[in-house]
């Protein structure tokens, strides 16, 4: 199970160094369910020549030499209601959603969801990866104690049942502190 939740993090990390904001110099409209909404901040994904390039500050963009990007904003994004926009997006499953074509001199700003873009994401990238670290240690500890460490049983078994019970002591450690660390990151 806990593999299985690795891979779920580790696929969140990766969408989160793919998803940028965008804060643009002049406002433009973009179209909202049928509205259209005037703003000069994006939320979306950078498409550069059929891939999605990771870079994540303006002045890559520059020195990548780009003069415009291909960028697919999130829908439903600037004006309605966490109801509103769950709604929404039931509406529109499945649909295209519309690629704007930006000019990189238009571009004030550009960052993705990385450590660097606020203090929230780079508290989250700590929090969450020592998380993953210690449950690999403790994943680590207690196969060794399963497999090669069970010889010990047989010459002391009273040191191999301590061993057991710290890494045990350990792993549910690693639990209680994901009760906290869940509710704080995704919750609040």
């Amino acid at each position: 199970m806990r593999a299985g939740l690795s891979g779920i993090k580790s696929y969140e990390y990766r969408e989160k160094f793919a998803h940028y904001e965008i804060w643009l110099k002049t406002p433009i409209t973009v179209s909202e369910g049928g509205q259209e909404v005037r703003t000069d901040r994006l939320l979306g994904h950078i498409d550069v020549n059929g891939s999605h390039p990771f870079f994540w500050q303006t002045q890559t963009l520059a020195q990548k030499g780009l003069t415009s990007i291909k960028f697919t904003p999130d829908p439903f994004h600037y004006t309605m209601t966490p109801r509103e926009m769950a709604h929404a997006k039931r509406e529109a499953a499945g649909r295209e959603h519309a690629e704007l074509v930006i000019q990189t001199a238009e571009v004030q700003r550009l960052s993705a969801f990385v450590p660097a873009h606020s203090t929230y994401f780079a508290l989250y990238f700590t929090l969450t990866a020592l998380h993953g670290l210690h449950v690999l240690g403790g994943a680590i500890v207690i196969f060794y104690l399963w497999g090669p460490g069970a010889t010990l049983w047989e010459t002391d078994p009273e040191r191999y049942i301590n061993r057991v019970e710290v890494a045990g002591l350990f792993w549910h450690f690693v639990d209680l502190v994901w009760i906290f660390l869940f509710p704080v990151l995704y919750l609040l």
